[in-house]
């Protein structure tokens, strides 16, 4: 049995709050059955004396033997007691109390909570022992919060020995009161071993320092050669809602690691169920260390959520041959982008084609319209380029022109032309994290300016697993910045390879505040496809930084779906990116030519991506322009009006066709 010592939790002085006592909790009849006496391995004494406790009859540990081996209680006479019976509720969570006085020695009692289904075992808190109280001579109130895992029905409450000591207990409780926690129990590892199931195959020692952590207080799993791990939720599975999340979500959980000795990481599995039936995990494959590995780092996992899954298990795994320190075990989630629809919506309109030549592919180009040139108004996206560019007004205006921007000075992001490699993971570009079950990789061989690309490349086996492969950078975490209010352009160029059987492609730009919390109204994942053997400019313009915003989280991801065989696929290389505040300097003016046009005009929502296809006959489609992501306004796209018989329609929150 380990012991394990870490800061206080909840500590009450004075007498003990009123609680709900276990059967014979404040000893009041002594030892008369309730309470079973085990000890192995060492000399341990009980007793009950009649006065003396908090308040009278009180019981006692005595173990100034200082022989090892342990000494505890189980309430109930050594039985189950089912959660029903105590007014408790699986999957919330409690204060478990006891009062407890030092009456020899330096070293307080613990306490730990064993959890059952029926009769079989579910887990357990492990031993927890809080630092003792001032000098231990008084008698005060210990506070155990702990979470009773989902699909447990019963416990049994220990209170734990003192070691080489003598330690009177009384008043051993809870308070029936469901308290606030996180999704994740423990997830900080603040308070030590509460709610991780501790998991080993050999010689592994786990510990909780309650300082040098990211910050404070961390878990740290010295291991050998054999396996060791950790379960959340004290073993037992979390259901997705109590997550707040959904099957089929792309979930990207995190863990800050740090290796203390050794060369091997430690890495986070997700296992992934139906009720109490196992259907699959997402591996154990080890990400690529971040340095050397010495200062704590944040690492990314992203999941597909089976669609047939209702609860998971989070499963930090620790290093090989290494003493790795745990922290932070979090997640974040944004739903895979619905599947493509027919918007029923669409209006057919006659307008006017705009048409002109842009000869910057450093520039932007935003068209407008005026009744009277003196109040121009912009119609249509802000379009970058250098080859003969139209819009379609749906109005007709009596004059046009367009609008010709140029980005100035003041990139955010670091090495966006991925042209320095990273020392410690030369198979990613410096300042780049390169994540996921099939991690994207740095290669020569193709890139759309200087020598480097990034290449994010998934594929499936038999099994079904979905994979992922994603970059990200955290712009603030390598020495870039960005400025509040600031009005910033994000483009990069992708070249698609491949696009095959359940597979997604997506990118965010996410404003965080300090401490890397998101923003409030977080941004969505933009589905996106690069050119067909090509590359393809991929932007997203007049992104504003929130006042509140001391960073950006960029990612760049693709995914399959849980489907089994090696169709499920894709692959894109990313080029040249670059988060830039949008041009201050004056804007010029081109001229424009117009032509009868004839196109269809739709509302939009924010965020969703629209591609509008025409057909001559109703059963092939073509798309009409590019794709694009709505805004919350009405939009229009068009062609010149040729006097044909054509068909078209809108499909929304569409995947560019290769």
């Amino acid at each position: 049995m380990k012991y394990l010592i870490y800061p206080n939790l909840i500590l009450s002085l004075g007498l003990s709050a009123k609680a709900d006592l276990f059967p014979n909790g404040d000893f009041a009849t002594g030892n008369d059955g309730t309470w079973e006496e085990a000890s192995g391995a060492g000399t341990y004494v009980y007793d009950y004396p009649a006065t003396g406790g908090n308040n009278d009859q009180y019981g006692v540990i005595d173990h100034t033997a200082n022989d090892g081996g342990y000494g505890i209680w189980v309430a109930n006479g050594g039985g189950i007691l089912t959660l029903a019976s105590l007014g408790l509720t699986a999957g919330e969570s409690y204060n478990f109390t006891q009062d407890m006085i030092l009456l020899d020695g330096s070293d307080i009692g613990g306490f730990k909570l064993d959890f059952f289904n029926g009769p079989d075992g579910a887990g357990s808190t492990g031993d927890i022992r809080i630092d003792m109280i001032n000098d231990g001579s008084t008698w005060e109130t210990y506070t155990y919060p702990i979470t009773i895992p989902s699909g447990v029905d019963g416990i049994k409450a220990v209170p734990l020995w003192g070691i080489g000591s003598v330690v009177g207990y009384d008043n051993i409780g809870f308070d029936p009161n469901p308290i606030a926690t996180l999704p994740i129990p423990n997830s900080d590892l603040e308070s030590g071993s509460i709610s991780w199931l501790e998991l080993k195959g050999g010689a592994a020692t786990f510990s909780y320092p309650s300082t040098g952590g990211n910050p404070d207080g961390y878990g740290l799993i010295e291991n050998e050669t054999n396996w060791a791990i950790w379960v959340a939720n004290g073993g037992s599975p979390i259901t997705l809602d109590a997550l707040g999340i959904n099957s089929g979500d792309i979930v990207v959980f995190q863990q800050d690691m740090r290796i203390f000795s050794g060369a091997d990481i430690g890495t986070l599995k997700i296992e992934f169920l139906d009720g109490d039936t196992f259907l699959s995990d997402s591996g154990e494959d080890r990400p690529d260390i971040i340095g050397d590995g010495s200062t704590w780092e944040t690492y990314s996992f992203p999941v597909t959520i089976p669609d047939d899954a209702d609860r998971v298990k989070i499963v930090p795994v620790a290093g090989t041959n290494s003493s790795v320190g745990f922290d932070n075990i979090t997640f974040t989630t944004s739903p895979p982008p619905p599947a493509p629809g027919e918007l029923t919506s669409p209006e057919i309109v006659n307008g006017t084609i705009v048409e002109w030549v842009a000869n910057d592919d450093q520039k932007i180009y935003q068209p407008q319209f005026s009744q009277d040139e003196v109040t121009w108004t912009s119609f249509g996206t802000p379009i970058v380029g250098d080859s003969i560019q139209e819009a379609f007004d749906p109005n007709s205006a009596a004059f046009y022109r367009v609008v010709v921007s140029e980005p100035v000075a003041g990139e955010a992001l670091i090495n966006g032309d991925l042209e320095l490699s990273n020392f410690g993971d030369p198979a990613c570009a410096d300042s780049w994290n390169c994540v996921g079950s099939q991690a994207a990789t740095l290669i020569t061989t193709d890139s759309f300016g200087g020598s480097n690309s990034l290449r994010l490349a998934v594929q499936n086996d038999g099994g079904g697993a979905p994979q992922t492969s994603e970059i990200q950078q955290n712009i603030i975490d390598v020495g870039g910045s960005i400025t509040p209010g600031e009005t910033y352009n994000f483009s990069f160029r992708a070249k698609q390879i491949s696009s095959e059987v359940s597979y997604v492609q997506n990118f965010r730009v996410q404003w965080l505040a300090s401490g890397g919390a998101e923003v409030p109204g977080a941004a969505p994942f933009v589905p996106f496809s690069g050119g067909d053997g090509t590359w393809d400019e991929i932007t997203q313009l007049n992104l504003v930084a929130p006042p509140t915003a001391e960073t950006a989280l960029i990612q760049i991801f693709g995914a399959t779906g849980v489907f089994a065989g090696e169709e499920a696929k894709g692959e894109v290389l990313i080029d040249e990116l670059t988060l830039a505040p949008a041009s201050t300097t004056p804007d010029t003016f081109l001229t424009t030519t117009q032509a009868a046009g004839i196109g269809v005009q739709f509302p939009t929502e924010a965020g969703v991506n629209y591609r509008v296809e025409e057909s001559e006959d109703l059963e092939e489609f073509f798309p009409l322009g590019a794709s694009f992501i709505g805004n919350g306004e009405n939009a229009a796209i068009g062609e010149d009006d040729i006097q044909a018989s054509k068909y078209y329609r809108v499909i929304e929150n569409a995947i560019i066709p290769e």
